[in-house]
């Protein structure tokens, strides 16, 4: 648990550094001193979580329980070989991970209510152990990607579907970046039309 050790630096820090800092000075030619106000450091805006990634890393760091996890999951061995250098072809391919002879379905809704694709794919599976690993590794990585994609979308009420990022499958109708709407359509290719002729 490194909270414990984050906490003291910042503590060393405070008591370092408590006292007025926005301030630069420099000496010119005639060793006069300037002063030049700077912004105010504001604590929580540093200490605050810059990325997703810190996110993750941080949540599996502090000790916290998997099951209390919210962006954090382990994926198999395979699923992460060198997913940085991976096209974004192939991260949809491994996005969309049951058969596919299953049925066109939203990966980011495998396992929410009223989800028929997660029995599909526990049907295929003879072992109740498998079974149950399976169960919980699927529903496991749809709260993280849930709560990822509420983060990457600054967006401030929970995403608990696909109906709710219907919005931004297409570019055209919405101000959401490219990349956005590229994992939307990832994620959720049933909700938005990708298996559909008529849109």
């Amino acid at each position: 648990n490194i909270k414990p050790h984050v906490n003291t630096l910042q503590n060393v820090h405070d008591s370092m550094c408590g006292n007025r800092q926005n301030f630069t000075y420099s000496v010119d030619k005639l060793h006069l001193v300037h002063l030049q106000n700077t912004n105010d450091f504001h604590a929580a805006k540093v200490y605050a979580m810059s990325s997703l990634a810190e996110k993750v890393v941080l949540e599996m760091t502090d000790g916290r329980p998997e099951a209390d996890w919210r962006f954090a999951h382990f994926e198999s061995q395979e699923g992460m070989s060198d997913v940085s250098s991976k096209s974004v072809s192939e991260l949809v391919n491994q996005l969309y991970g049951p058969p596919r002879d299953i049925r066109c379905h939203d990966t980011l809704d495998v396992g929410g209510p009223n989800n028929k694709t997660l029995k599909d794919i526990l049907f295929r599976i003879p072992s109740q152990t498998q079974k149950l690993a399976t169960r919980t590794a699927i529903l496991t990585k749809r709260r993280a990607l849930l709560s990822s994609v509420q983060y990457l979308m600054n967006r401030k009420s929970p995403i608990r579907s696909c109906a709710d990022l219907q919005n931004i499958c297409v570019p055209q109708q919405t101000s959401e970046s490219l990349d956005h709407v590229q994992l939307v359509r990832a994620l959720c290719p049933k909700t938005c039309g990708c298996d559909s002729l008529q849109r």
